[in-house]
């Protein structure tokens, strides 16, 4: 059995997972959905399993292994898991219900590290920061970024209220790719940013 971690959408991002879609709905009393898709070549997916990649991170491919990922995650619900494969990838389509933000917070990440919720008077603040704390070996990173070539990862919010969402690297610098709620950029760019990069969605 693969080692499986939680901060699950951390892990799909900066692990052996090449390609991300993922539309979260926010309700305005704070439960929602995540409708998901991930893609893990099936070059790369072979790569962690090699001896002395033990650092490597290992993602879920199986509803079984998802399951377990998120079952210590309190009100988070997996309502739906497809699989199947092509030629090049392994393809997962999920959907999942969280019951608040607290629950989507874990769900991005359970450690408390890289995603927090803050609320300041009638706004709320979601900081979700993607950063692998070069715990992979740098050249591993390489091929993983020079295998992605032509994938993508995006991320869609929505929400009742109005949102921003912005996005910069470890300097302060915005990353392209952004549309009002929205992030759509190459996996292999987002993987280029070895200290990570910072989410902010304000609504």
């Amino acid at each position: 059995m693969k080692r499986i971690l939680l901060g699950v959408m951390v892990v799909l991002l900066l692990g052996s997972c090449l390609g991300i879609r993922s539309n979260i709905a926010i309700k305005a009393n704070g439960s929602g959905t995540v409708m998901m898709e991930y893609r893990i070549s099936q070059a790369i997916q072979s790569i962690g399993k090699l001896d002395g990649n033990a650092n490597w991170p290992t993602v879920p491919v199986s509803k079984e292994d998802f399951e377990r990922s998120i079952i210590r995650i309190p009100g988070l619900k997996l309502r739906s898991f497809k699989t199947k494969t092509t030629d090049n990838d392994i393809v997962m389509t999920i959907k999942l219900e969280f019951v608040d933000l607290d629950a989507l917070v874990n769900f991005l990440d359970a450690t408390g590290r890289h995603a927090s919720i803050v609320q300041d008077g009638g706004k709320k603040q979601l900081t979700l920061v993607l950063s692998d704390e070069h715990s992979i070996d740098s050249d591993l990173i390489n091929l993983a970024a020079l295998l992605s070539t032509g994938y993508m990862f995006e991320l869609h919010f929505s929400m009742p209220e109005t949102g921003t969402l912005s996005v910069v690297d470890v300097n302060g610098k915005p990353i392209q790719g952004v549309n009002r709620t929205s992030l759509a950029i190459p996996m292999s760019q987002l993987l280029s940013y070895r200290d990570g990069v910072e989410l902010k969605l304000v609504w």
